[in-house]
């Protein structure tokens, strides 16, 4: 190629540089005004360093005069290292994951930026970016500039492998978006390897800006055409339409901009009728209530009470929408009736109140029917079935603890002849007094039982022989002194008692009472009203052996 084509081509690709920078400031704006979508902010960035690139790579490549041959290199090579980090950023907010774009992700961005900046200012002391600068975009590139351009390919090929999952896990309608951006990533990186490799029809010159603002249109069709035109008329005719939950849409005055079919069936009013509307006006039924959301916070979330179209209980919630411009966003309000479920949370709470009776009762029955089973009716005291139970027990606690326990057997004297002569309604009075002197008497730890008929026995756990017999004999004393009257006379009983203990008189409960019972009897046979202590077995003989 002649001097003078050489010269027309790289006027020519000044012109061709110069639009590209108005193509990106224009897509900047076209983006700004639109900013609500995702990744715009990451696309604006991307443009703005673009600009940056292409204006400076144009100076570069005029005529002009400038203070040093990489003057406007240097400021290029700032678009070049911010443009790289910018499409990640993008990418990082396309895909959704704009929670990973925070102030340490940023920072980590910088750093590789920063460091090759500072190299190429300070190019003059270490020649490690550029090893022999000539004019325009031909020098000879160091390890510096190989290594960067290590770290672009490699923070490229990072969103491009995002993208490419974002085709292969999304809708038609999302494939479509990232699949636009794989083709401008495709652009980007093929006019830079062209440019490296010096693949050029004319002089050497890089493309990579070229590149870089064809892949920023494409990033822009995919965000606007795709998401404004089709995807949200898709959304708002079948989620908002369709859903049973109320929607209402609100602007940033809390006036209702848009609402579904199933809000005005629960708000009871038609949408001509409320659009424009303060939100809370037809919300809240009292003013106590309303004073609680009345500015709709972002994160609100609580049941209320509407009284429109009979009473209903509802579920609302209320979320913020983005900001934009730092001006207070709009909210989304949905409205969910929960007065079906909570009929159904009141006739649980009264079937399991109900419940609760019934246990109640039913354990009250059974504590009755234990005392029933355990006690005797007439006196009170335990009966024959428990005494078995706990005598058995307690010497297995007397064995175990090498302690003394006694019994004691008492029967009323001539019961019999008292039944005959003054009825048995006074022989009842009778054992039930006696019944209660034992209550009184006897100790916590005591077991009074009615044994059976006019018979009682007490079990006494560690009280000894002596002190079993002298407590026996204090209730015989104390009972021959309670005078029973029959209505027209008045007269007093005694009792006769056995006392035994273990283990002097028996090791188990039937050798126990056995002997007590003999002592009763011997008190019987010596006179009645009086205590008798068991008489001690006699000690084995041991047969000798002959001699």
């Amino acid at each position: 190629m002649t001097a003078m084509t050489a010269e027309a081509f790289l006027s020519l690709y000044v012109v061709v540089l110069v639009a590209t920078a108005l193509i990106c400031g224009a897509v900047a704006v076209i983006v700004w005004r639109r900013q609500h979508a995702p990744g715009t902010s990451g696309l604006i960035a991307m443009m703005l360093t673009q600009i940056v690139w292409s204006v400076s790579y144009a100076l570069q490549l005029s005529p002009i005069d400038r203070p040093d041959p990489m003057f406007y290199t240097r400021i290029a090579f700032l678009g070049v290292v911010a443009g790289t980090a910018a499409f990640l950023v993008f990418v990082f907010q396309f895909t959704d994951r704009g929670h990973w774009v925070t102030k340490r992700t940023l920072a980590l961005l910088a750093i590789e930026p920063v460091l090759f900046m500072a190299a190429i200012y300070t190019n003059d002391y270490h020649h490690l970016v550029v090893s022999d600068y000539k004019t325009g975009s031909v020098f000879t590139p160091a390890i510096a500039f190989w290594l960067h351009t290590l770290y672009s390919y490699s923070v490229l090929i990072t969103g491009g492998v995002l993208l490419t999952l974002r085709v292969l896990r999304t809708t038609s309608i999302y494939r479509k978006q990232a699949s636009l951006l794989l083709i401008g990533l495709g652009i980007v990186v093929t006019a830079n390897a062209l440019s490296i490799a010096h693949v050029n029809p004319g002089p050497i010159v890089d493309f990579t800006p070229v590149g870089f603002t064809i892949a920023g249109i494409l990033n822009a069709l995919a965000l606007f055409r795709y998401r404004m035109l089709d995807l949200v008329p898709i959304a708002r005719d079948t989620v908002m339409e369709r859903m049973k939950d109320g929607v209402l849409v609100l602007d940033a005055e809390n006036r209702i901009v848009d609402l579904n079919p199933a809000a005005q069936t629960l708000l009871g009013m038609d949408v001509t009728a409320v659009l424009g509307q303060q939100a809370s006006r037809l919300l809240a039924p009292h003013d106590d209530t309303a004073t609680r959301w009345k500015d709709f916070p972002a994160d609100f979330h609580d049941e209320v009470v509407l009284e429109r179209n009979g009473r209903r209980y509802v579920d609302l919630q209320i979320t913020a929408l983005p900001e934009r411009r730092n001006a207070r966003g709009g909210r989304v309000v949905v409205i969910r009736d929960v007065s079906g479920v909570k009929r159904i949370e009141s006739e649980l709470r009264e079937a399991n109140d109900r419940l609760r009776q019934k246990l109640a009762e039913i354990e009250l029955l059974q504590t009755k029917l234990k005392e029933q089973a355990i006690r005797d009716p007439l006196t009170g005291l335990y009966n024959r079935r428990f005494l078995q139970e706990t005598l058995m027990r307690e010497l297995a606690q007397a064995t175990r603890a090498q302690s003394p326990l006694s019994v004691a057997m008492i029967d009323l004297d001539h019961f019999k002849r008292i039944n005959d002569a003054h009825g048995h309604y006074t022989g009842d009075r009778l054992l039930e007094a006696l019944s209660d002197l034992l209550r009184s008497y006897t100790r916590g730890g005591d077991v009074a039982c009615r044994y059976g008929g006019e018979e009682f026995l007490v079990v006494m756990p560690g009280a000894s022989l002596e002190v079993a017999a002298t407590r026996a004999d204090e209730w015989r004393r104390a009972f021959a002194a309670i005078k029973t009257s029959t209505g027209t006379t008045s007269f007093s009983a005694t009792f006769s008692a056995g006392v035994g203990s273990f283990p002097l008189h028996g090791l188990i409960a039937d050798r126990l009472l056995n002997a007590a019972d003999q002592a009763l009897y011997a008190a019987k046979a010596a006179g009645r009203n009086r205590v008798m202590i068991a008489e001690r077995p006699p000690a084995p003989v041991l047969a000798r052996a002959p001699n």
